[in-house]
């Protein structure tokens, strides 16, 4: 159903501004209604124990057991290619604190 309303200039801006503060109003009111909850990832504890098994720390596994943190131990292998003899002790050591020096 249309209505027609003859108005004087004043009248119509009185109206559009009316208008827009209810309009306004409105919005407001549905931007308040509520939001949805923020994730947070990195405090999740599965998240928390993946952390710290890519970085090679103490962690407690989902069974409840503690998982120590992962130490160095120089490798002495006897394979054909020699590799204890050509990538010494402290090499060793430097690569294995980079490599969980890579985690996240």
């Amino acid at each position: 159903m249309l209505f027609f309303i003859t108005v004087s200039g004043q009248q119509l801006e009185d109206v559009q501004l009316h208008m827009e503060v209810e309009c306004e109003a409105l919005e407001e009111v549905q931007l308040q209604k509520g939001r949805k909850r923020v994730r947070h990832e990195m405090s999740w504890k599965k998240n928390i124990r993946k952390s710290k098994s890519a970085k090679g720390e103490q962690y407690i596994s989902t069974t409840g057991e503690t998982i120590d943190a992962k130490t160095f131990n120089p490798v002495d292998c006897c394979c054909p290619l020699k590799c204890s003899t050509k990538i010494d002790a402290v090499r060793q050591a430097e690569l294995h604190s980079q490599f969980y020096a890579l985690a996240d």
